[in-house]
């Protein structure tokens, strides 16, 4: 999303960029330099917008209020390194909502890690991500404790992914990829749609390992791609179709879905999840 564009869809936005220079007041000339304070000054369910570049988090961030972050593209990099038995970003304990657009997560740490996108517990929090980059980094991959990308409250929260990027793994045993992991908790909705999800590093890991709760799922027009050859969704959604499993465990089952289907990636090893022109997943999806 441009510059243009977020001043367009959010003209209220509150903006930051942790590079800055001069005065901090917020606006795009003077942007916030603090994300803790531009968290602040942002109106509950208000917007921050991020300018491209890398803002380092040294620790988790911690929703004060629901909250929307917005990229000026995919290289607006939001970098944590998390907290012990915390996550990226979290609204654990609270009925806050997340939502991220058109930014880069990026989240490496020795620290344990819990659902690196952690949503409130409380009835009506959501999370949200739109058009994202979402990366585990090496270092994360080896914790043992590390328990997967999206961590909620089974019965309570929901969880949409919609044309997003999401890498990374896990060695914990039988650890939810997506949804919760191990003993971490799921969601009582979810919604992933036009998404690619990589498992490139870590074992014994599913792409979504917590099903207890799930009222609602739906898994639509994905391109899933596993480390070992034998990660499996975990459950069967509700709403299954047009996906593409490759390197991984999942064989059968579901409308119209490849299995075992090469997406033809231009070139993975160097994060270009774009499809070549001859890719068996170019029209074989399902418009909404």
């Amino acid at each position: 999303m441009s510059i243009a564009s977020i001043q367009s869809k959010y003209p209220s936005a509150i903006w930051y960029d942790s590079s800055h220079g001069g005065t901090n007041s917020g606006t795009l000339d003077n942007p916030y330099t603090s994300l803790a304070t531009a968290m602040t000054n942002a109106s509950s369910g208000g917007v921050i917008a991020i300018l491209d570049g890398t803002h380092s988090e040294d620790a988790q961030v911690t929703l004060p209020k629901s909250l929307t972050f917005v990229g000026e593209s995919t290289a607006a990099i939001l970098s944590t390194s998390g907290g012990n038995y915390g996550a990226a970003i979290t609204a654990s304990g609270t009925a806050y909502s997340i939502k991220l657009e058109t930014l880069k997560v990026y989240h490496n740490s020795a620290a344990h890690t819990y659902g690196l996108i952690t949503a409130g517990n409380v009835a009506g929090a959501t999370v949200t991500v739109e058009g994202c980059i979402l990366e585990m980094g090496s270092t994360t991959l080896t914790v043992s404790e590390n328990r997967g990308w999206f961590s909620g409250s089974s019965t309570i929260t929901s969880l949409t992914i919609s044309g997003s990027i999401i890498l990374g793994g896990s060695n914990k045993v039988n650890t939810g990829f997506v949804i919760g992991g191990y003993t971490q908790p799921g969601f009582n909705s979810v919604d992933f749609q036009g998404n690619t999800f990589v498992i490139n590093g870590g074992s014994g890991t599913k792409f979504s390992s917590y099903s207890a709760g799930i009222t609602s799922s739906i898994f639509k027009n994905n391109i899933f791609v596993g480390n070992g050859n034998s990660e499996t969704l975990g459950f069967t959604p509700a709403t299954y179709s047009n996906n593409c499993h490759y390197n991984n465990g999942e064989t059968t089952g579901g409308t119209d879905n490849l299995f075992s289907t090469d997406p033809l990636f231009v070139d993975s090893a160097n994060g270009d999840f774009r499809l070549r022109p001859s890719s068996p997943c170019i029209g074989a999806g399902t418009a909404s």
